[in-house]
């Protein structure tokens, strides 16, 4: 347990020491000999132990979405917006005309 705690304090010095020397992190890890993958994985932690304590929004919200029985069975949208909505089967002909 002690010894993943070391390592977590090594990391964090890392990523404190990479954000001072302005290098992006592509350019400090080649230049420590670090796998870019290692440097990444532990920067996500650091990130997530750095979070304001106050901060306890939540990251999905729940949505609620009204239940329309009445399905439309086709849409016509027009360029300026105008919509119409057919909530049954209209003939081909008709669907002509309006687009026409």
């Amino acid at each position: 347990m002690a010894n993943k705690s070391k390592q977590r304090q090594k990391m964090f010095s890392m990523i404190k020491n990479w954000k001072e020397s302005g290098q992006n992190q592509k350019a400090y890890c080649e230049a420590h000999t670090i796998p870019y993958h290692q440097f990444h994985y532990w920067y996500k932690r650091y990130k997530l132990s750095h979070t304001p304590a106050n901060d306890n929004k939540p990251s999905f919200v729940q949505v609620q979405l009204p239940v329309i029985e009445d399905k439309s069975c086709a849409e016509i949208i027009y360029p300026d917006g105008r919509r119409i909505l057919f909530h049954q089967a209209v003939e081909v002909s008709f669907l002509k005309a309006l687009l026409g």
